[in-house]
């Protein structure tokens, strides 16, 4: 596994067509350099851990415009000795909160009689009626016949 040293420069240098790099190549730290963060994400797992997180925000970000509220991405790194005192097992858990839709509700009444729920309210009497048929418009008869 190879990382990138942390390097820290004073002043902007020009391009020149030295046979130097301008940036040094990936190698392995030395004992008093640790690797960044951000080479950690894209080494885990081989790039997964990065790339659930990148989706993961996305989709956060997706359900609080849709939805508003809030969410989160959370991060969790377990650190853990493997028998040898450099042998170390890292591993990661991605959880995503994302809020979700308001839910349509609905109203019941208890029935006591059928000790059940019904959409019905068992106070409310109910009224018998019946349909009464519409008698046409005045405008509306005489453009059923085609005339003017």
């Amino acid at each position: 596994m190879t990382y990138w040293p942390a390097v820290k420069v004073k002043q902007r240098q020009t391009l020149t067509t030295s046979s130097q790099p301008r940036f040094p190549f990936p190698r392995e730290p030395t004992s008093s350099e640790c690797s960044p963060f951000g080479q950690f994400l894209f080494s885990q797992r081989n790039g997964a851990t990065h790339t659930e997180l990148g989706e993961g925000l996305a989709k956060v970000v997706e359900a609080v415009l849709a939805n508003g509220g809030s969410g989160s991405v959370t991060l969790k790194i377990n650190v853990k000795l493997l028998g040898h005192e450099s042998r170390i097992v890292v591993t990661d858990d991605v959880v995503i909160k994302a809020p979700q839709p308001a839910k349509q509700s609905s109203i019941w009444f208890y029935n006591k009689n059928a000790k059940g729920l019904s959409r019905r309210d068992p106070n409310q009497t109910v009224l018998e009626l019946s349909t009464i048929p519409m008698r046409p418009r005045l405008g509306q008869a005489f453009a059923d016949e085609g005339t003017p």
